[in-house]
């Protein structure tokens, strides 16, 4: 069992050890990465996912998931959403949790506003939300 939450300043250091965990330490060398360097992640639409004990309160240090969008710039013209990285810990996989983490923030980025998002990610898992190759449309 989990509850999604916004993402708090103090979970900053747990989501980069989650982070690790699920995509290894060489991750920030990864093109995704790279376009984010330098830039925070926009507040409003970062969640974690805490895990909750049996009394139906989030443990301690229960991270167990998280999702970040990054702003980002089509064609010098178009303002977009970078979505990502969303994590699982890798003991949680199949549980929902990314599924409750991208749904979540995807329809709060939408209530702001937000038309286009991007990523860089495995469509067999992407596809279910929506997402399409950007090749198509003229996006490398």
């Amino acid at each position: 069992m989990f509850v999604i939450t916004a993402e708090r300043p103090g979970d900053a250091a747990a989501i980069d050890c989650l982070l690790d965990r699920t995509f290894g330490p060489d991750r920030r060398g990864k093109i995704a990465y790279r376009s984010r360097r330098g830039r925070p992640p926009i507040a409003e639409f970062s969640l974690i996912a805490l895990d909750r004990t049996g009394a139906g309160e989030p443990g301690p240090a229960g991270l167990v998931g998280s999702i970040r969008y990054w702003p980002v710039v089509i064609g010098g013209a178009a303002p977009a959403l970078l979505l990502g990285p969303v994590a699982v810990e890798p003991t949680r996989r199949g549980e929902g949790i990314g599924h409750g983490l991208i749904r979540r923030s995807m329809a709060m980025a939408t209530l702001a506003g937000h038309r286009i998002v991007l990523l860089v990610g495995d469509m067999a898992y992407y596809g279910q939300f929506g997402f399409e190759p950007a090749a198509p449309r003229g996006l490398d």
